[in-house]
């Protein structure tokens, strides 16, 4: 792992390099910086599926294994602000099943008359770019300032 470093650095050097005048070297870096995070997101679900924590996939895992070739994480924003707000938006875009796209949003916020906080989150689906349609929407209200 100790290799690893210097090898990337060389390689996105190289790459910012290749590009010329066409873009300038702080735009690339950060369309880099995007897509590296994106893949890390993506990952973290193939890894998760890998994982299989509850035993619910093994009569499905060669679904699986198609799923985690094709699934792409195409945003994700993860906001914290001290230890009161934490919130993240992702959208997972599945190309091979009619352009599947799922939208997972979390947020926990501390609840209105401030003995607590609330957690909400939430799952939509859109297949081929069309409307959203939720599919399964949390709320939870918490008497601690942190829910278990």
């Amino acid at each position: 792992m100790s290799n690893l470093r210097p090898q990337v650095r060389a390689a996105i050097r190289n790459f910012v390099q290749s590009q010329g005048d066409d873009h300038i070297p702080i735009d690339i870096l950060r369309v880099v910086q995007e897509e590296a995070n994106l893949m890390k997101e993506t990952q973290e679900i193939c890894d998760m599926l890998d994982a299989d924590t509850m035993e619910q996939l093994s009569d499905v895992r060669r679904q699986v294994e198609h799923l985690k070739k094709t699934i792409q994480v195409t945003s994700c924003t993860r906001i914290r602000t001290g230890f009161d707000h934490s919130s993240i938006d992702a959208v997972v875009l599945v190309p091979a099943s009619h352009n599947l796209q799922l939208s997972f949003k979390y947020e926990r916020k501390p609840s209105e008359n401030g003995q607590g906080c609330q957690v909400w989150f939430s799952i939509e689906v859109s297949h081929d770019h069309g409307e959203k349609i939720m599919l399964l929407l949390v709320q939870v209200f918490a008497a601690s300032r942190v829910p278990s």
